[in-house]
């Protein structure tokens, strides 16, 4: 018998995240999937990588965000690059 078919224990709930430049899976499994659970998750992902890649303003970020645009579309044809989207793009 399939553990789907009895759920007198309830359900669980998978919080997951690609991250596509190492190819990793991160994942947290909660017995109840709320606002609170998944802002939790979040604050673990983002603790998972340097502050200093905040920006200071929105128009910093926007200028980095066009600066990436236009690099990956340069690059649109990179096979490094298409390897990784493919991958991405399994699911």
């Amino acid at each position: 018998m399939r553990a789907t078919y009895n759920r007198k224990a309830g359900v669980r709930h998978l919080f997951a995240a690609y991250e596509l430049g190492e190819d990793k899976l991160f994942g947290h499994i909660k017995p109840r999937k709320t606002r609170a659970r998944f802002l939790e998750f979040c604050r673990y992902l983002r603790s998972l990588y340097p502050p200093s890649t905040d920006h200071a303003s929105h128009r910093e970020q926007a200028s980095m965000i066009r600066r990436y645009i236009i690099w990956r579309n340069n690059h649109a044809y990179d096979e490094r690059l298409r390897r990784i989207v493919d991958k991405a793009n399994v699911a």
